[in-house]
């Protein structure tokens, strides 16, 4: 097995192309050690680019090598990306924070995504950079797959909203290093107490997290009360897709799912 520290985004693709898998934070990648080795490992940790955090008080951009604990930080002085920090905040526990990265974790193939149901609900973009270039997308898009074969996530992008407000909640056997089972988060901007901008996420009952327009729709506009709460969460609860859970009947991913996007909404109006 060979073990390269890449100096630049671009030697890290090129060892990417060439078989290498990548070593950030390790704590995805190491413990499958036992599983499988691989014959290259190309370590992007000390890449100066990817551990960069810049902020135009517009969009904060935030590198992929960034430990979840850091990007929290650099999140808590924008109100309206509250929902991202406590995605950040509800993964894992206070030490696996320190070291996971940002990329790591939206690249992670094998647990409910906290992180990306939030970022969905907010609109983020990622930029990848492969062999013939660097490719701008929104999360969605990324997660979808249609990522060059070679490519290295780099930076994370977040709109900033000094009238916004967002949201996140999770539904998980217990709150500390449990995966989520289930997860909400959901944005607007509320003036006048109405409504506007609307942006609803769920995560856990499909492969990837899900934005409810219908839910969006009905919230657009409106005020902000137990009313239109309980409509947006029948929606959510009746639109989602549900991927064949394995921890529980359908019915009751539904019954779940309606109570986490009530909550998570209600918590708009306290945000």
């Amino acid at each position: 097995m060979q073990y390269i520290v890449a100096d630049t985004v671009a030697e890290a693709v090129a060892l990417i192309g060439n078989g290498g898998v990548v070593l950030a934070g390790g704590t995805t990648m190491v413990p499958s050690l036992d599983r499988q080795v691989p014959s290259r490992i190309v370590d992007i940790s000390k890449i100066s680019d990817l551990r960069a955090v810049q902020d135009s008080g517009k969009v904060i951009q935030i590198g992929a090598a960034v430990s979840l604990e850091q990007a929290a930080q650099a999140l808590s002085a924008h109100s309206s990306l509250r929902a991202v920090r406590a995605a950040l905040r509800a993964i894992g526990n206070p030490h696996i924070r320190r070291l996971a990265t940002l990329g790591g974790n939206i690249c992670a193939d094998d647990q409910v995504r906290d992180l990306t149901t939030a970022l969905a609900a907010l609109d983020a973009r990622v930029t990848v950079a492969h062999p013939d270039g660097i490719d701008d997308m929104t999360v969605d898009a990324f997660l979808a797959g249609i990522a060059p074969r070679a490519w290295l996530l780099t930076t994370v992008a977040i709109p900033i909203d000094p009238d916004g407000r967002s949201s996140f909640q999770k539904f998980a056997w217990r709150l500390t290093s449990a995966p989520a089972v289930l997860n909400a988060a959901a944005a607007a901007r509320i003036v006048n107490g109405r409504l506007s901008h609307v942006r609803i996420a769920v995560g856990g009952t499909a492969k990837t997290p899900t934005r409810i327009k219908s839910a969006e729709a009905s919230l657009e506009g409106h005020v902000l009360d137990a009313t239109s709460i309980a409509e947006a969460a029948t929606k959510c609860a009746r639109a989602a897709p549900i991927d064949s859970p394995a921890f529980a009947t359908t019915d009751y991913v539904r019954s779940a799912l309606h109570q986490i996007v009530r909550d998570v909404i209600s918590d708009l109006a306290d945000s």
